[in-house]
């Protein structure tokens, strides 16, 4: 009998900056996370506030690839950051890149690597605790948490634009790019 992989990706206590109810400044959004693939919890709220809006994008872009120091899908920042400062067309930031945007952010957060093999999904932090699981099993995980974030901004008051048309670009690009791969891997199959 196939053992079952539980995978849990949950965001917690939502909030705007300063852990207010609305900021309509802020236009990403905070909170705690709890992640674990079965016994192993990678990140916990004893991690602290983290810019769950930055994580949604880059997990969702563990969905197609995979994360690590070398390659990573969180360019200049963690898979799970601390900060997100600002929302930048990669073009302007950084030039070549492999994404649409590019969110900057300081040291602090957590990092972990998330390799693909077929059908194979493994996380792992660096100090070697590892654990996989099926890759529809970490789709399930990361589209959930990335709904749950999109239902917060839903429900929240409406956001003020963008301080510049550079920053609007970016929230832009931030958007459709969310929004085109959530709606790929959503698809069944």
């Amino acid at each position: 009998m196939e053992s079952l992989t539980l995978v849990k990706l949950e965001p917690l206590n939502l909030h705007w900056i300063n852990e207010s109810d609305d900021n309509a400044e802020d236009l990403c959004f905070h909170g705690n996370v709890v992640f674990g693939v079965d016994d192993v919890i990678f990140v916990d709220p004893s991690h602290g506030d983290l810019t769950l809006s930055a994580s949604g994008l880059f997990l969702l872009r563990t969905l197609e690839l995979p994360h690590s120091v070398d390659a990573p899908v969180s360019e200049d920042n963690q898979l799970f950051p601390h900060c997100g400062f600002t929302v930048w067309p990669a073009e302007v930031y950084k030039g070549e890149s492999a994404f649409s945007v590019v969110i900057p952010g300081c040291d602090r957060g957590v990092d972990l690597r998330i390799d693909r093999s077929p059908g194979i999904v493994t996380v792992s932090d660096y100090s070697g605790r590892a654990r996989t699981c099926s890759e529809s099993d970490w789709r399930s995980a990361v589209l959930g948490f990335a709904q749950r974030i999109e239902d917060f901004y839903d429900s929240s008051p409406k956001r003020a634009e963008p301080p510049d048309e550079l920053a609007q670009i970016g929230w832009n690009a931030f958007w459709a790019e969310w929004r085109s791969r959530k709606a790929e891997f959503a698809a069944p199959g």
